[in-house]
Parts: C-alpha cells; sequence; structure tokens
C-alpha cells in the first residue's frame, strides 16, 4: 500500500469564488476554421504543432510554433490569440506586444494593465481595469482591481467605496471583505480594517494558507502574538507537513502580507486562479498565476500553486524551475525545499532527492517531516532498508506522537514486513 504525503493542499487555497468562462480558453480544445491556413504548408504545420504543444501543456514549444507561425500569417486573429495565450502562459516578453493586438481580449487588456500598474500608471491602470467587462472570467476580478489601482493611486476611500456595496448579500462577499480588509490595513484604517477582518474569516468558514498567513500578520501586528500562532498552527490539521515552516511563518507575521497595492492586485489573481485549479482549468489558472508573478516574483504562494499545476501535467521540470526563484530565506523555504526534492525525484534523480531531505532534516533538526518524505521515497523504491533508517530518524524526532504521526509508524512496519517476507509480502501489501 502506498501512502503518498502531499504538501499540496496546504496551497490550494480553498476559496469558492466563481466558475470562470474566458473568451480566451486555450484548453477548450476548439480548433477554429482556418480558411487557407493550409498555404504554405508550413504554416499549417507550425499551427498544429502548437496546439498539439498545448494539448501537451507545453506553453514554451506552443508559442515558439505559434509566433514561427504568426510571423507568415500576422493578420490571422485566430493565430495572434493562439500565440498570445501560449506567450503569456510561459511567462514570454513577447506576450505584451501581442496584448496591444488584441482589444477585445480579456487576457490581454488584464497584461496590459499589469504594465501600467508596474509603471507605477495607476490612474490608467484604473482606466484599463474599468474597460473590463463585469462577466465571465472578470466578473469577480473587476471591481477588485479597480479598488487596488485607487488605492495605489492613493486613494483608500475611493478604493473602499468600491467594494462597499459589495459586502451586502453578495456571494463573494468574504472574498471583497478581505480585500476590503487589507486596503484599510494599508491605509491605517485600524477599527475598520478590524471589523472586516473579522467578516471576512466568518464568511470564508475555514483557514487555508494564505487566508492564515493575512490574519496571522494583522494578529501579531496587533500585538496578539499567540493568536497569531494559533492561527497558523491551525494549518496542520489538514496538511501536517506545515509543521516545520512555523517558526518562519510565525516570524514573518510581524510584517504586513500585502504592504502594497500592486500586492494586492497580485492577490486578486492568485484568489481566482486557486478556484479554477481546483475545477482542472490548469491553463486559465497558469494565466492568471503568470499575472500574478509578473506584478510580484517573490509571491511564494503562486509560485506553489503553479509548480502544483505543472507538475499535475506532468512537466515536472518546469515546476522545478518555478519553485527555483524562492528565495532561501522565505519562510516557506523549507516546504518549497520538500517539494524541491519531490520533483527531482519525479525526474529520476532519486540520489540527489535524498541527499536534498537529509540536508534538509540537517538544517530543521527538530522536524521529522524530511525523514519521513525520505522514507516514503525509499520504499517507493523498493529500498526497504534505507526506507526503515529513515522512518527510524523520524520517529526519533517525534516528542509527543499526536494522531497525524501513526502514519510514520504504520510505513515503517509495513516496510520491515515486507522486507523480511519477500516478494509475495511485497505483492500482498502492494509495495510493488
Amino acid at each position: 500500500m502506498q501512502h503518498i504525503r502531499s504538501v499540496r493542499r496546504a496551497f490550494l487555497l480553498a476559496i469558492s469564488l466563481l466558475s470562470a468562462c474566458a473568451a480566451a480558453d486555450p484548453s477548450s480544445g476548439r480548433v477554429a476554421s482556418r480558411t487557407g491556413l493550409d498555404a504554405p504548408s508550413g504554416v499549417f504545420g507550425d499551427y498544429l504543432s502548437g496546439r498539439f504543444a498545448m494539448t501537451q501543456a507545453d506553453p514554451q514549444a506552443a508559442a515558439t510554433q505559434f509566433l514561427r507561425a504568426l510571423a507568415a500569417r500576422p493578420d490571422d486573429t485566430d493565430l495572434l490569440q493562439q500565440a498570445f495565450i501560449a506567450c503569456l502562459i510561459a511567462g514570454r516578453a513577447e506576450a505584451v506586444e501581442l496584448a496591444r493586438q488584441l482589444p477585445d481580449s480579456q487576457a490581454a487588456q488584464l497584461l496590459l494593465g499589469n504594465v501600467e500598474v508596474r509603471a507605477g500608471h495607476w490612474q490608467a491602470a484604473e482606466q484599463k481595469f474599468h474597460m473590463l467587462p463585469h462577466q465571465g472570467l472578470t466578473q469577480l476580478l473587476q471591481p477588485l482591481l479597480v479598488a487596488w489601482s485607487q488605492q495605489g493611486d492613493g486613494r483608500p476611500d475611493a478604493a473602499l467605496a468600491t467594494l462597499r456595496p459589495l459586502l451586502d448579500g453578495q456571494r463573494f462577499r468574504g472574498v471583497y471583505a478581505l480585500h476590503a480588509a487589507l486596503i484599510a490595513d494599508q491605509a491605517g484604517k485600524t477599527a475598520e480594517a478590524a471589523k472586516l477582518y473579522h467578516t471576512a474569516q466568518a464568511e470564508y468558514g475555514g483557514t487555508n494558507l494564505r487566508l492564515a498567513q493575512i490574519l496571522a500578520s494583522w494578529e501579531a501586528r496587533r500585538g496578539h502574538l499567540g493568536e497569531a500562532q494559533r492561527t497558523l498552527a491551525g494549518l496542520i490539521e489538514d496538511a501536517p507537513e506545515m509543521a516545520i515552516a512555523l517558526p518562519g511563518m510565525t516570524a514573518a507575521s510581524m510584517t504586513p502580507s500585502v504592504p502594497r497595492a500592486v500586492d494586492g492586485i497580485a492577490e486578486t489573481y492568485l484568489a481566482l486562479a486557486a478556484t479554477l485549479r481546483q475545477q482542472d482549468a490548469g491553463d486559465l489558472a497558469m494565466m492568471l498565476l503568470r499575472l500574478a508573478v509578473d506584478l510580484r516574483p517573490d509571491f511564494t504562494a503562486a509560485r506553489l500553486l503553479a509548480a502544483d499545476v505543472l507538475e499535475s501535467q506532468h512537466h515536472y521540470e518546469n515546476a522545478l524551475q518555478m519553485l527555483t526563484a524562492v528565495s532561501s530565506d522565505d519562510p516557506l523555504i523549507p516546504v518549497i525545499r520538500l517539494q524541491r526534492a519531490s520533483l527531482t525525484e519525479r525526474l529520476g534523480h532519486t540520489e540527489e532527492a535524498a541527499r536534498e531531505l537529509q540536508r534538509l532534516g540537517h538544517d530543521y533538526p527538530d522536524s521529522p517531516i524530511p525523514a519521513m518524505r525520505e522514507g516514503d521515497m525509499q520504499r517507493s523504491k523498493q529500498r526497504f532498508a534505507e526506507a526503515i533508517a529513515a522512518y527510524d530518524r523520524a520517529i526519533a524526532r517525534i516528542k509527543t506522537p499526536r494522531s497525524t504521526d501513526w502514519l510514520v509508524y504504520y510505513d515503517r512496519a509495513i516496510s520491515t514486513s515486507v522486507r523480511t517476507s519477500g516478494p509475495r509480502q511485497r505483492r500482498i501489501s502492494g509495495t510493488r
């Protein structure tokens, strides 16, 4: 029997927002009528190669093929749209120039809004976001993006006025309340921020990684460090491996989680991307996550979710690259390193992954988690002696066993049983 511990649940933010229906959905599988595209054949071949690359979740290759075809047929709007989406998801610089040629594309206008935000042109960004249709993909995004643009322009009262009408009787009241709280927090409106954070927490009804980080920051900065610690510790119930990052997250809670308006816009993209990921709309989620990382390269939560999407699509190298950029002093770095080791093993580098887990165990001597992960990895390779040794190291670090720790004892017992019973027991226990 295989027991795979995954940190993934900690990263998929449990926010029920809306079903998105984007005008430019690269995952729809629709192949438009390509009038005249079969002449010359090279263009047709590049187009088909690009479409195939997108079905294989390889936007880098797709972008290269679509751009090559577009160079031969620059007036083909369908091809332009395909090239833009591929470039955006792949994080390529060509996406901005392509976006300027797509005035009717919601995704293109979001990217161009990002360009204004990065330049500090907040009024231009606000105007760009105001022009987005209040439907489909932008139904939730539009008021939040407008409010954050107003905050970036130094008009917090206008930003809060944009969101207040959405706090009464709205299906997504918790989302609007959380972003209004962040805006009030940035503006120093302490009393209003407190009420809004309370509303958001009540509306969400549960805590996920990003919400916990935001609420813990508010609590710690208000002098309620014990409350902040309890908020973060609540993550362990659903994701025990988050325990290794608790000290770092607790220390980081003394600083604001969303200190700038640009960070608030990145949060907006992340929230919807998480919902799309839960609905298996990976390409749309990646599009929004690229927009988030474009604005905030150090946005670890967005990188984790992007890596999760890429891993689910079996693009382990791309997922690893997404996490490589995370700073070594990031509060979530031990979780990042666990995920990197997992991806390294998936790429076939078991020894390298084992060494990284051992280094992680050395760097975090109180945590049994790296040794647990090494035991799981070695057991999956039927290296039962190595698995037992790793599980022993993990168990030695468990000072007071909790209900979540039973699995490591079970896995060690299974490894011992299989090692001593031979091939027949391996078939029975499901370790083959």
